[in-house]
């Protein structure tokens, strides 16, 4: 898997994450380039995360790689990376349970919103301001 790094332009900034993908089924690797766009909001103390899918299929992530209503991310807390003045702070870790067969599927056109508190990365108040990069692994693929 090959991902992107959040590049910050003042407060607004762009994730890309080029993700190659291996399917069981037949052998094919496929690649499923997505793009997001990254909001870094101080004044809500939170990172916030626009994926518009331009393409004309469905794309699929499983339900724990995009974050729920609370910040949540069911994944190991190396797949969410936020650096701020060089320091790695990895979001924290959270189960929310399994459920088989579970995702987010996002339509031709659709436009699906996340946010991460900066308290799920044990942020320190005093790197608010401060410019950040977010890394984030996830695994999209096409809805079959």
């Amino acid at each position: 898997m090959r991902t992107g790094l959040l590049t910050r332009t003042k407060r607004t900034a762009t994730l890309v994450a080029g993700t190659y993908l291996l399917c069981g089924c037949a052998g094919i690797v496929q690649p499923v380039p997505i793009h997001y766009e990254v909001l870094d909001d101080p004044e809500n103390e939170t990172i916030v995360l626009h994926y518009m899918n331009r393409s004309d299929r469905a794309i699929c992530l499983s339900s724990g790689q995009w974050p729920n209503l609370n910040g949540v991310v069911d994944r190991p807390p190396d797949t969410v990376l936020l650096t701020v003045t060089g320091q790695v702070f990895r979001i924290g870790y959270a189960e929310t349970g399994y459920c088989a067969g579970c995702r987010v599927e996002i339509a031709p056109g659709q436009r699906i919103t996340g946010r991460f508190p900066y308290e799920r990365f044990q942020l320190p108040k005093t790197l608010y301001a401060a410019p950040k990069e977010l890394e984030m692994k996830v695994t999209p693929t096409e809805c079959r």
